[in-house]
């Protein structure tokens, strides 16, 4: 099977993707790719029963299977420096390095991001890159895969927020001038 586009994920999607079981499911259909931060931060998910389970990532990374993103200090620092502090604040240094990627000079139009974040998608919306962004259940839809997911993983909660991003950024909130 030829995997489709690359996706980078946020840790918020590689502990959900996990503690669902469809990890692999993903990693056949797309091109996955971690930010540094982002696999620190993906460190276990808790099973069904309540009990913790490590998340281990070396092995795909290792074999290629995941590709993992270097985001120069530079790129970090031109990302930030692009919008006001409460848009900043919000970003976990995972968000902001992946979002930094998607940004970058580096990386090719047709990477995406994936998140659970209502702030991902604010940014994603100021900066008028609303088709950078996939859901969770996107994803899981373009696999042939359906499942009940919280609402911050569905494409509604990701087209919500793109929107009030878009608005955001319409009205000078949020990016610097």
């Amino acid at each position: 099977m030829t995997r489709s586009r690359l996706v980078l994920l946020d840790a918020n999607i590689v502990i959900q993707l996990h503690a669902m079981g469809l990890w692999a499911v993903l990693r056949a259909h797309y091109r996955l790719a971690l930010t540094q931060a982002v696999r620190d931060e993906s460190r276990y998910y808790t099973r069904p029963d309540g009990t913790q389970a490590t998340i281990k990532l070396d092995a795909d990374i290792a074999s290629g299977e995941v590709e993992l993103i270097e985001v120069t200090p530079r790129d970090f620092s031109r990302f930030q420096s692009r919008f006001d502090v409460g848009y900043v604040e919000r970003l976990a240094d995972g968000e902001c390095e992946s979002l930094a990627h998607i940004t970058s000079d580096a990386a090719a139009d047709e990477h995406l991001i994936c998140s659970a974040d209502a702030i991902v998608w604010r940014v994603l919306g100021c900066l008028h890159l609303r088709e950078r962004g996939i859901s969770l259940e996107e994803m899981l839809s373009a696999c042939g895969r359906t499942a009940r997911l919280p609402h911050h993983f569905t494409a509604r909660f990701r087209e919500e927020w793109t929107t009030r991003g878009f608005q955001e950024g319409l009205q000078g909130v949020g990016r610097k001038p």
